[in-house]
Parts: structure tokens; sequence; C-alpha cells
């Protein structure tokens, strides 16, 4: 391949097909262009966490720090760092002198120009036609899945590779030419290493694709297409070994697993692909959006009910150009394009047919594999396997375009005038003007926090709001983490297990959990011990936001959850002023503690709070080893009493309950609440355990989709010393 040619074509004819969609890209996309250097194209919570991940991998590079673990989120326990958008974050690391926004931006449009870009290629090199190409290239990179998805999420929305690896499995079964192989190998290696989704859409790509053209006649033999085939696989397993070895372990962890009905919920819908348009699409903006709203009316539906992945609408012009292709225009490769126009379109819908949004009980392939293949719920969102079916239906329009332009019209001029009509109407229905942009000032504050040299974490509230159980966090906390540099509680990524989140409701954090719990199983004075408690998890800022992207919390937030925890914090810190406050932020700094008083933690086997009656009155479940903390901070040991009122989950169950591992005492407890003193406790200086141990346990329900039947024995009303 020469250095001044790309497919035998001179290089500034390439270079003027990638102007061409980034003029393209630029209009049908505004105002990101205007807005390159200022504010993210989209937005979002995704942009944060991405945006987060792109700062963690610099960080940890020049720290000497795993890359791919952190604990400067959800502290102190960390999370591993999800493997779906590697490329992004190495991309971002070599682009990090430049500001945030830039690398965003320069990233998204190179998803958008050289998406285009590459199915130009695939679609010019079955038609050598120029306006069909650039026809089919318009219709993948502008398609409702790619616009929706690049709202937030610019790893899916860099969809380069999947066009040009399909093009060089193509090329491999046409020449003997061994560097075919090796660009396959190569490009399959980037989408995977791009985002984890497209391993899976690629996966069933190449077994289709081999089983077709194994048979189909072509120019080579069957045995160097096989010989191709090994070269291919050689190229991709060396290169992107550590990848996979590192994915199929986690496969079995908990957080990988997902339940069937979160696999349904973000199926698609019959009428999300076929009739449902984009509220992005500019037609919809200029008419009122009553072309949507009537469709709507008819199926009885709502766009809110619509899930963001869900919304894959495959557009009038592509399936009409599509029909025309099926019905006049039979081309080579036409059938290998249509068994994967309704290959994909069908794994598209899920497990279980879905219209009007609602589950018909219709059960479709996607079940068969969730069933079958270890792994496939791994790829939890089957409405992204779109992105091939419109792929393959961007093919056959330009199969359509190229037919109509030179069997149909005989006068070349007209044919050119005809295909430019349709190319507009291409346009029109997939421009997305104006494009949401969003920018983001990070307070000043975080560079005095930044300053502050000492080791130590930071608390932002509220706490949760989004993700499963609302147990993750806004996702801004993380952006502002680029300034300070400080861990951080909780935090939003993309697959935490469930027991690390759920430190966010353990006792003391359920405060500062979104709906603000003051009250909780532990009875002691918070303005005694609330400082020696933070200092014990190393907490040096508590800041509460007044704000937040969360509309739906916003209004809480302001007038219940901030002034309640600022009483809270100024009963803790003994001050009736906070160390900086504005209209957006309270921030406290959390002084060394001189107190030598204990204070009681909740350890391990311990559940969420629940509510017991019409007051609110709340407990807590343990499972059948439990353990509360007895922290002494003094230098010397201290005699104390705890006192615990607990009953069983049961009508029986026998307990025990040791001091830091010596049997105490045993006693058979029922569903009625007892009365539990323990005098004379020797707690010694430091970390003292007291362990319940019980013989039965009740299962209860899962509290989310990916966990487990909880199996508890115990529940608590209240725990002090007295």
């Amino acid at each position: 391949m020469s250095l001044k040619s790309i497919g035998g074509k001179p290089l500034f004819v390439h270079l003027s097909i990638i102007l061409i969609f980034f003029i393209l890209t630029a209009i049908l996309t505004f105002p990101v262009i205007a807005n390159f250097g200022t504010e993210f194209a989209g937005s979002g919570p995704d942009i944060w966490n991405n945006v987060w991940k792109w700062w963690w991998t610099k960080y940890a590079f020049e720290n000497n720090l795993d890359w791919l673990k952190s604990d400067y989120i959800f502290y102190p326990h960390g999370v591993n760092i999800g493997k779906e958008s590697l490329f992004t974050m190495l991309f971002s690391y070599v682009f990090q002198f430049l500001d945030y926004v830039q690398i965003w931006n320069i990233l998204w449009f190179v998803g958008f120009v050289f998406g285009g870009y590459g199915s130009f290629l695939l679609a010019r090199h079955f038609n050598k036609n120029f306006i069909a190409s650039l026809a089919a290239g318009s219709i993948f990179t502008f398609s409702t899945y790619h616009t929706t998805q690049a709202i937030s999420h610019v790893d899916l929305a860099f969809i380069v590779w999947i066009p040009l690896s399909i093009l060089f499995l193509f090329k491999m079964t046409e020449t003997n030419s061994k560097i075919n192989p090796v660009l396959v190998g190569v490009f399959l290696f980037l989408a995977v290493l791009t985002q984890l989704t497209y391993a899976f859409v690629m996966v069933v790509f190449v077994i289709l694709f081999s089983i077709v053209y194994f048979i189909h006649k072509k120019s080579i033999s069957n045995k160097t297409l096989l010989i191709h085939f090994l070269i291919a696989g050689s190229v991709f397993f060396t290169i992107s070994s550590p990848l996979l070895l590192t994915i199929s372990s986690a496969l079995d962890e908990e957080p990988y697993k997902r339940s069937i009905s979160e696999i349904n919920i973000y199926s698609a819908s019959i009428e999300n692909i076929f009739l449902i348009p984009s509220s992005l699409q500019s037609i919809q903006h200029v008419t009122g959006y009553a072309f949507a709203d009537s469709i709507y009316a008819i199926f009885g539906t709502s766009y809110m009910q619509v899930q963001m992945e869900q919304v894959i609408f495959l557009g009038i012009t592509p399936l009409v150009l599509a029909g025309i292709a099926i019905v006049w225009f039979r081309n080579k490769h036409f059938v290998f394009w249509i068994i994967i126009l309704l290959v994909f379109t069908i794994l598209t819908l899920g497990p279980e047919l879905r219209f009007l949004n609602d589950l018909t009980g219709y059960v479709l392939p996607g079940k068969v594999l969730y069933d079958s293949i270890t792994g496939w719920d791994f790829n939890r969102v089957p409405a992204r396997f779109v992105v091939m079916a419109t792929l393959s239906l961007s093919v056959l329009s330009a199969y359509a375009i190229d037919g109509i332009m030179k069997q149909r019209i005989k006068s070349s001029k007209k044919a050119i005038t005809l295909g430019v009509i349709i190319m507009f109407f291409i346009l029109l229905e997939f421009a997305a003007i104006p494009y949401p942009t969003t920018a983001q000032e990070i307070p000043l504050i975080y560079d005095s926090i930044k300053k502050d040299t000492g080791k130590f974490a930071i608390l932002e509230a509220p706490t949760g709001g989004l993700g499963y159980l609302d147990l993750q966090s806004d996702p801004l906390y993380q952006y502002f983490q680029t300034v300070h540099e400080k861990p951080i509680f909780g935090g939003w990524a993309t697959r935490p297990s469930t027991e690390t989140e759920r430190f966010l409701q353990s006792y003391f954090f359920l405060q500062f959990f979104y709906p603000g719990f003051t009250d909780d199983i532990i009875k002691q004075d918070l303005g005694e011990v609330g400082i020696s408690i933070l200092n014990h998890y190393n907490i040096g800022y508590v800041i509460l936001h007044k704000k937040t992207e969360l509309v739906f919390l916003d209004e809480h937030i302001r007038t219940k959850f901030v002034p309640t925890l600022k009483q809270q914090m100024n009963k803790i810190l003994n001050q009736d002023s906070p160390f900086y406050e504005d209209s957006e932020l309270v921030v406290y700094k959390i002084p060394k503690s001189d107190s030598k008083k204990p204070f009681i933690l909740l350890g391990d086997g311990w559940d969420d709070t629940i509510s017991t009656d019409e007051h609110g009155s709340l407990v807590r479940l343990a499972t059948l080893h439990s353990e509360i903390i007895i922290i002494n901070p003094s230098t010397e040991t201290q005699n104390l009493n705890l006192q615990i009122l607990l009953s069983s989950t049961l009508p029986s169950n026998q307990i025990s309950i040791s001091f830091n591992n010596e049997i105490l005492l045993e006693k058979t407890l029922s569903e009625q609440p007892t009365d539990i003193l323990i005098e004379n406790l020797a707690v010694s200086p430091g970390k003292n355990i007291v362990s319940m141990d019980a013989s039965e346990f009740k299962v209860f329900p899962p509290l989310s989709n990916i966990e487990n039947e909880r199996e508890m024995s115990i529940v608590v009303d209240s725990i002090s010393f007295v």
C-alpha cells in the first residue's frame, strides 16, 4: 500500500471525502462546532464519568497506580474500572496536553467523520458510485443510534472500526493478499478495545460472514480463505489476549451478571425501530413534534416512556431505499446484507418481543443466547445491535441509489440530480440541529482543597440518587475530582459491586444519602463522637451541594436535604458557620478530634435500614453472622455497657454473642424484641468487634435485579452504650 494512496485511490480524494464528512458533521450537529473549545458535545452524566476515566488514566500512569482499578472513587473500597472504553481512555492520555472539552469534542467529531468515511469506503467497494456511497456513509454515521449515543457515550459513538473491519473482511475473500487479513485482525481489536458491546456485534457478524462466504462463490479457494481467517484470528488474539483474559475473568463477577428482566428493559420495541423518531431530529423541532405526537397518540405511548438506549429509529428514507433495493436491484452480496439486516434487527429486540414498549410473551433468539452462552448477559443492552442493522441498511440504500442512477435514468445529468435530491432527504431526516452542548465550570473552592497537602478523602453529598437502587452519586463529583485529586466517598462507575455501593447506606453515611436519614439503629450523640467518626474514615472535607443535575431531586435537595444536613454538621462540628459557602456549595473542613470517647460503627453482615411502622421507625436486618464495631480512640482500656434491642426473623432462633472472638452469651430469640445488656466490656484501644451469630435464617427477596436472595436472621432496633 503506497503512502500516497489508499485502496488504489489518490490520497487527496480520500482527504476530500473526509473533509466532506467533517463539513456535514459540523452542519448537521450545529452548534457543536461553534462551541468546540468551550462546551462538551452532548449532555448527561456519562460525560463526566468518561472524563473522569481520562483523568484517572493519566493520574494512575504518573503515580504508578493501577489504571484499571481505583480507590479514588467509592473510597475506601474502590472499584474496578470498566473495560468497556479502553481505547478512548488511552486516546485521551495521548492528547492530555489539551483540555477535556477539546479531547471530548475531537473524539466526538472523529467518530462521526470517520464513521461516515469508513461506511463510504465499504459501500464504494460494492457500487463505485460516489453519491450512493456518500449516502451510505451519511445513513450510517448520522443514524438515530449514533446521534443518540453520542449525547453522552463517546465510546459507543466511536463506530469507526466497524465498517473498516468489514471492508477488509470482504477484501480478504477476493485476493490472495495477506495484508487484508492482518488489517481485519487489527481493526477487530480496535473495535473491541473501543467498546466491548462491539465485540458481541463483530463476533456475530464474523460468524455469519464465515458461514455465507465459505459457501458463496468467490475469487479465492476455501483453503486460501481459511488461511486468511487464521491470519486474522492470530493477529487479533495476539494483540488482544491481555484484554480478553481480563474480560473473561470478570464475567463471573456479580457486577457483570445481568438478569433477564434488565436485558428486556434495554431491548428495542418494534415501534422504536420502525416508527418512533428521535427527539434530536431537526424536523421534529420544526414541526413542533407533531409527527412524533401523532405516532404516540396512535399507539398510546409517550417519549418519556422510552429509554435512551431504545431511541434507534432506522429512518423513513433508508427503509424506503432498502425496499427499492430488495424489489429491483439485487446486486452481488445482496442476500448477505439482507441476512445481516434481519439477524441484527431480531437481536436488537432482545429476549422477548416488545410492542408499544410492553412485553408480549413471544420468546426471541436473544433468550436462547442468554440461556446458552456464558457471558452473553455482559451485553446488557440488546438495542445496541442496531448499529449493524444500520450499516446493512446503508449498504442496501447505496444499492438502490446506484441502481436508480445507472439503470432507471438514461441522462447522467438527471441521474446525478436525482442522487443529490435523495442525499438531501437523507441529510434532512437525520439532521440534529440544534445538537445539545454542555458547559460546566468547576467551583474555585476545589483549587483551594487541592492546595491542602494532607492525605484525606472528601465526602460530597448528597450521595446516591442514580443507578441501581439509586446508589450512585452525581458523576459531577468525579469531574470536580480532576481538579482537587483527592479520594471521594461514593461515585459513579460502570459496574461496582453491590457491597461497595451499599457502603453509602451504612451507619453514619446514611444521613448523607440523598433522602437524608438522620435516624439509625445506633444511638449515640454525634455532637460528641461525630468528628471522631469522620477522622476514623479519614474525611478531610464534607461538601454539601445545593444544586443537582437530577431534576427529580432538585427541590428536595434545596428545601429539605441541605438545611437538615447543615444543622447536623453544625452539631457535629459544634460551630455555626461552615468553612465556605456560596449559592452552590457548603463546605466543612474537618478538624482533628481530641475526644477519647468510644463510638460504635457497623461491620459485616448488615442490610439496609427498613421502616417498620407509620412513624418511620427504622430497623436493620442482619445475616447469620454480623458485627458491631467499637472504636476506642484512647490509649487505655475502657469498661463499657452495651445495650442491644433485637428480635429474630423467625419464631425461634438461637444466637450467640461474642466479644473479640470470646463468647459472652447464648440466647433464644423470638419475633418479639428482646433487650440484651452486656455489662463491663473491657474495650481495648483501637478496634473491637462484637459478633452476633444466629443458627437460622429467613429468605427475603433481593433488593435489585443483580442481587441474590437475602438470608436474614436478626432484626435490630437499637444499639447504644448505657
